[in-house]
């Protein structure tokens, strides 16, 4: 899962996956993502 897809599912209140987060947290972390699409993220799981 990429994080455009994470963004998407978050914000439509889907559970993601142990495997979904650990792919989405694994580009985050790595620098992969933009600080735009963390702050999506981010909102979409509040």
């Amino acid at each position: 899962m990429n994080i455009q897809q994470a963004i998407k599912a978050v914000i439509a209140k889907q559970d993601l996956t142990q495997d979904e987060m650990h792919a989405v947290m694994s580009d985050i972390m790595t620098g992969k993502t933009t600080g735009a699409q963390n702050g999506g993220f981010l909102v979409g799981l509040a």
